[in-house]
């Protein structure tokens, strides 16, 4: 037994927690190359944000990181280049597109719900005040604008 040392049980078995595996700085890997930031990345994998960053800070994975961004940046020009294509060709959907990510087109997250006009009778009030030098109460405006000789401002059907 003198070969042998006993360990500790207060002693911890690795300094900074066990190595994390392939699997996961794998994924933080492709996570951050789909524009995570590192907390949101750290949340998802269950990882500490500093792990997190020590994965990130590798060179080989710095490498990759570049290497994937050169070669994607490769593609654009012939992308670019198809999109035109398509667009000449009057590709419905390779326009919408284009002109949705050129933010030409906004999407729309609301429906629109038809508003019915409410009258402020702010025209009165203001005709009110002129007059008589304070601001009407509704009532006040609504009885002053039945004595104003203004044309409404609707249009008239064409017959």
């Amino acid at each position: 037994m003198k070969g042998k040392q006993k360990q500790s049980k207060y002693r911890r078995q690795y300094k900074y927690g066990p190595e994390t595996g392939p699997g996961k700085r794998a994924e933080v890997v492709g996570l951050r190359l789909a524009n995570w930031n590192k907390s949101k990345i750290a949340k998802h994998v269950g990882l500490n944000r500093q792990t997190v960053s020590r994965i990130l800070s590798q060179s080989e994975v710095e490498t990759v990181l570049e290497t994937y961004r050169a070669n994607v940046m490769q593609m654009v020009p012939d992308a670019l280049a198809g999109l035109h294509v398509l667009i000449r060709e009057l590709d419905r959907q390779a326009i919408i597109e284009t002109l949705y990510g050129s933010k030409v087109f906004g999407e729309k997250k609301e429906i629109d719900v038809p508003r019915t006009e409410e009258r402020t009778y702010s025209f009165p009030k203001v005709a009110f005040f002129g007059k008589f030098g304070r601001w009407p109460t509704l009532e006040e405006a609504i009885e002053f604008d039945k004595t104003l000789d203004v044309e409404p401002l609707v249009k008239k059907s064409e017959e």
